[in-house]
């Protein structure tokens, strides 16, 4: 489906956006115009991550594709068990070499934390939490083949409940879960949820999905301020958690949009 292609071209450029725009949101003082315009920018792309995350879904979810263990695993791990190989070797080489030339240099348990934690450097951590879904991939078809689309869409409707309280309760209170084999569980309802959006039929409004779109980003950027102004920027981030109650709706309206630019193309 050429939606699916070009949903990634625009996920990658919205990734590439979003960390431009990052920098200037916690460079810049809160409330400042340079940090509205990074503020705003970023707010309107923290889609991305939870799109990658529903385009595999939609594609490895099938259960028309009749894969063993050995066969699934050989072809999709090996994609990505390589290159976190040696971009996290090169990262740790990279941060203990810069700690020398700093006169910090790490030690051997510094460098173990930042693999266990899954972020050799910082953008690392989503190739450490899909490869964990990835895993779990081929019993997941499973569930998909023997489950009807209700059935699909309670279990999508739980584990986003979950998944949102645990996020939020770890922005809030506990700090969040550090292990990095823990995050793929916050994205499996996204990785159903891409599966069930690619075997729907229906055309929601057009209308209605900018509507949801929009106020999604708005409420983002909106309350971040707030609860940066009255509390601090940490705190404030939660709305930028691809879990947090304003990216969720903002995802999920984005896939069908896209997979309208796809239909109304022709």
């Amino acid at each position: 489906m050429i939606w699916l292609d070009n949903s990634r071209i625009i996920a990658i450029y919205a990734v590439v956006l979003l960390h431009v725009s990052a920098g200037i949101v916690t460079g810049n003082d809160v409330g400042t115009e340079y940090w509205w315009v990074g503020n705003v920018y970023d707010s309107a792309v923290r889609w991305c991550v939870p799109v990658f995350v529903m385009i595999s879904g939609a594609l490895l979810l099938d259960p028309a594709k009749q894969e063993d263990l050995a066969t699934f695993y050989t072809k999709r791990l090996s994609r990505i068990l390589v290159p976190i190989m040696f971009w996290s070797a090169f990262f740790l080489a990279w941060a203990f070499l810069k700690g020398v030339m700093k006169g910090n240099e790490l030690t051997v348990v510094d460098l173990l934390k930042k693999l266990l934690t899954g972020k050799p450097h910082y953008h690392m951590w989503f190739l450490y939490m899909i490869i964990s879904l990835y895993l779990f991939t081929p019993f997941f078809r499973k569930i998909v083949t023997h489950s009807s689309k209700r059935e699909l869409s309670v279990l999508i409707f739980i584990s986003f409940v979950i998944s949102i309280l645990n996020y939020a309760y770890g922005k809030f209170f506990s700090g969040g879960s550090k292990l990095f084999i823990n995050w793929f569980l916050l994205y499996i309802p996204f990785f159903f949820l891409g599966y069930l959006i690619r075997q729907d039929n229906r055309n929601p409004k057009k209308s209605i999905l900018w509507l949801v779109f929009i106020i999604s980003i708005i409420f983002t950027f909106v309350g971040f301020y707030i609860m940066a102004i009255n509390s601090s920027l940490d705190v404030g981030l939660y709305f930028y958690g691809y879990l947090s109650i304003t990216v969720i709706p903002m995802s999920i309206s984005i896939m069908y949009i896209l997979i309208d630019m796809e239909q109304t193309s022709y």
